[in-house]
């Protein structure tokens, strides 16, 4: 994935890297979102939302995460999926339609 320097992404990327195995700091993610001038989604149109390894419905579960969550929107994937960054993971693929941008 290529990141533009000093964006919200970038510096999550960064925070991964420098933390093999555990990933990074969740509280320390969180702030970079809230701070991000970058697009935000949120999770809405349900109550919680699996969040995939792809962009398919047949992919891993990553994680789930509750309706109201936000995120940053790294990529339309198509019509149907959108990949996005959140605190729980780096990134995975979530349905557009259970999610809204902010």
């Amino acid at each position: 994935m290529a990141t533009k320097k000093g964006t919200a992404t970038e510096r999550l990327a960064n925070m991964a890297q420098n933390n093999p195995g555990d990933g990074p700091d969740i509280a320390e993610v969180t702030k970079v979102v809230k701070k991000t001038k970058e697009k935000q989604v949120e999770v809405a149109n349900c109550e919680r939302l699996n969040v995939r390894t792809g962009p398919y419905t047949t992919a891993a579960v990553a994680t789930v995460v509750a309706k109201g969550t936000k995120g940053i929107l790294l990529e339309k994937t198509n019509d149907k999926w959108w990949r996005i960054l959140i605190p729980e993971v780096n990134d995975g693929y979530a349905m557009s339609s259970f999610l809204k941008e902010v």
